[in-house]
């Protein structure tokens, strides 16, 4: 998988997610759930747009992000959420 590499769910995820976001009420906790994530760069990519709409500090104390595959090899892979350069063109 590539970021953003299903052009159509990203560009709903902005033109839908992404403003109503920004009414956010930080009292409450947000979840987000990718399955068969794989390697994870699309809950990384995920992670990066909603803490960019709300702030690193709200992000950190108010959003869960879970990530599920099938193959652990490529959960432990995700887990490390450590990518090369070229992963991230």
């Amino acid at each position: 998988t590539d970021f953003f590499s299903k052009v159509e769910t990203w560009n709903y995820l902005s033109t839908n997610l992404v403003p109503r976001l920004d009414k956010f009420n930080s009292g409450n906790l947000l979840r987000f759930w990718t399955i068969s994530c794989g390697d994870g760069l699309d809950s990384f990519c995920l992670a990066a747009l909603v803490c960019e709409t709300l702030g690193i500090k709200t992000f950190q104390s108010h959003v869960k992000i879970f990530a599920t595959d099938l193959d652990e090899s490529k959960l432990q892979k995700a887990r490390q959420a450590c990518y090369h350069e070229d992963e991230l063109e």
